[in-house]
């Protein structure tokens, strides 16, 4: 529990300023930033449950196999943003 609690409290402030510091962003919007990634993050935490209970009918590995994958996909995509240089 408390490892959880580090690993979700650090994912949540990484999230929280990596949408604040959007270049370009207004003042007046962030809030409205803020809310659309944690609808974002929402989603995927309302959809892939029931997903991979759908699949353990399969094999009883697969939905840690979803949700392992799931979460490698959501790290990359963390990766793959890059602050780009001032021109």
């Amino acid at each position: 529990m408390l490892i959880d609690g580090f690993c979700f409290d650090s994912f949540m402030a990484l999230m929280g300023a990596s949408i604040t510091e959007v270049e370009g962003l207004e003042v007046a919007l962030v809030g409205s930033a803020l809310g659309f990634g944690g609808m974002l993050q929402n989603m995927g935490g309302s959809i892939l449950p029931p997903l991979g209970n759908m699949l353990s009918n399969n094999g009883l590995n697969l939905p840690f196999l979803l949700w392992a994958s799931a979460g490698l996909f959501a790290t990359l995509v963390m990766l793959s943003y890059k602050r780009q240089p001032p021109p």
